[in-house]
């Protein structure tokens, strides 16, 4: 098993990063060139939600959130496997995909982490009890080692001198879709989402191929989510595909 965040020299590669942990362990890699076409993210929502402010080292941002306006919101049936309604209604199946999904676009995408503009420190003390009780400690664990449990993104300031995200209080999502695409049991019995993600970041424009200040992400994010002895759902456990094209 690999850890590796340093992107290829050439600013026409892109990406990779896939990541595991939990119920679903990690490996991220790096891919080889991409194409015009890969880099594509059509289709997007441009009209992305925003939440709060949120404050980095960098600057400030606005937060993407998302809401039943989305068409994300709705979990089509043909994309629950049947063993996870053995377990789950069809009620708690919807709550713990709303929950899911809420972390995807707003932590999952949009993290201050994203750019690490702040502290593991400071963000998990904010966002702990998104994380079922059972899975804190693994998940600090993750985080403190640099893996991706939300996207990070760390070679952005580290290997390329001037090259970030915008910090103008504005958005940094400027386009976004997410697409469920499966839901199933997993081993320790959680539900498992996955999704499809498409989404445009607004950079400094200057290392990728098309220059033109729009971070390019595509693949799938998972999260799995479990009930706590209190009744709130948390993550147990994540997987990513992803891949980056800079802008």
């Amino acid at each position: 098993m690999s850890y590796s965040t340093k992107p290829p020299a050439s600013a026409r590669h892109f990406i990779r990063a896939s990541a595991v942990a939990g119920a679903l362990g990690l490996a991220l890699v790096l891919g080889g060139c991409s194409s015009g076409g890969d880099a594509s993210a059509g289709g997007q929502n441009t009209s992305v939600q925003t939440a709060s402010e949120v404050k980095t080292s960098f600057g400030t941002y606005r937060q993407s959130t998302i809401d039943k306006s989305d068409p994300a919101w709705d979990l089509p049936d043909d994309a629950v496997a049947t063993e996870v309604l053995a377990e789950y209604s069809r009620k708690e199946v919807a709550e713990a995909w709303h929950f899911a999904l809420s972390f995807t676009a707003r932590e999952g995408i949009d993290s201050a982490l994203n750019g690490e503009g702040v502290s593991v420190q400071d963000w998990w003390k904010k966002n702990r009890s998104t994380f079922h009780p059972d899975n804190q400690s693994e998940m600090l664990t993750s985080l403190e080692q640099g893996k991706s449990v939300v996207q990070r993104e760390p070679w952005q300031t580290r290997d390329y001198k001037g090259y970030s995200y915008i910090y103008d209080s504005g958005p940094r999502v400027l386009e976004r879709t997410i697409t469920p695409d499966a839901a199933w049991l997993a081993q320790d019995g959680s539900i498992a989402f996955r999704m499809n993600v498409n989404y445009t970041m607004n950079v400094v424009p200057g290392i990728g191929s098309a220059g033109d200040g729009r971070q390019v992400t595509n693949g799938f994010m998972t999260y799995s989510v479990r009930k706590t002895d209190a009744g709130d759902w948390g993550i147990t456990s994540f997987l990513h595909d992803l891949r980056t094209f800079p802008g």
